[in-house]
């Protein structure tokens, strides 16, 4: 049901992003899926890899700060109110969404990363809605 995310923290500085990617594509990791917030003075670099732990290990070798989170990868229609109608299921048992990203559009599909505070309960409430998950293998 879950996937593994790493959290870069990242110094909101021109070519900083492009270090780590090449930090990691140095030592042959995979990247899958990236998403990058930021404010003024830092940022977060949220990527899905085939490796996490051992990303995470050369990160931190290469003086990087990074950990990796556990979020719900859920595979949806990809059609008119899809994600409409699973975000109401988070609303109707008051499960806040820390933030989201699409991770991938392929064919009729479209699979949508998605961290809450209450990650397992939100988990349960949606496997036992049938709603099908994405698993790291389904990535690589």
């Amino acid at each position: 049901m879950f996937i593994e995310q790493l959290t870069v923290f990242v110094e909101n500085r021109e070519g900083h992003v492009a270090d780590i990617l090449e930090v990691l594509a140095n030592k042959g990791i995979n990247l899958l899926s990236l998403t990058l917030a930021d404010s003024a003075d830092y940022g977060l670099l949220r990527l899905v890899v085939e490796d996490p732990e051992n990303a995470k290990a050369i990160l931190k070798e290469a003086g990087y700060t990074a950990s990796i989170t556990k979020v719900l990868a859920i595979k949806l229609s990809n059609t008119v109110g899809s994600l409409k109608q699973l975000l109401s299921k988070f609303d109707e048992s008051n499960i806040n969404i820390d933030y989201m990203y699409v991770l991938s559009l392929k064919g009729e599909s479209v699979s949508v990363v998605i961290k809450t505070k209450d990650a397992d309960t939100a988990g349960k409430l949606l496997e036992a809605q049938g709603v099908e998950f994405v698993k790291a293998s389904d990535l690589i």
